[in-house]
């Protein structure tokens, strides 16, 4: 069940950063708690790591579901802890966090134009 294949996917999908990470790192605040494509994420990431055997699968989706919000957790943590000390340094001068949110408007702005040119 709590296979090393898991334990590393989940690792690599919680460190990519995405939307929630970027709005964390910019507000120093976790946001996923209410994001709905974080359940559709679970019901197609996690019946992959579902093992055939003595624990139920509902055991087993729970454990894992568990996992993988403990780790997205401490990354989050850990991003909020960066965030924290980023905006001690960078907050010290109304110059620079004029600069940060100039960076993360342009993110923003870059990621709403990709998506309106993305073809299905």
């Amino acid at each position: 069940m709590f296979t090393a294949q898991f334990l590393l996917t989940s690792l690599v999908v919680v460190l990519m950063p995405g939307t929630g990470t970027l709005y964390t790192i910019s507000t120093g605040i976790a946001l996923n708690v209410l994001n709905p494509k974080l359940t559709v994420f679970f019901l197609a990431f996690l019946p992959q790591f579902i093992t055939r055997g003595g624990v139920s699968a509902t055991q087993q989706f729970i454990g894992l579901s568990a996992v993988f919000m403990l780790m997205t957790l401490a990354v989050f943590c850990l991003y909020g802890f960066v965030a924290s000390s980023a905006r001690r340094v960078l907050g010290a001068t109304p110059r620079a966090m004029r600069w940060v949110q100039r960076s993360f408007a342009v993110v923003f702005g870059g990621l709403a134009i990709e998506l309106a040119f993305t073809r299905r």
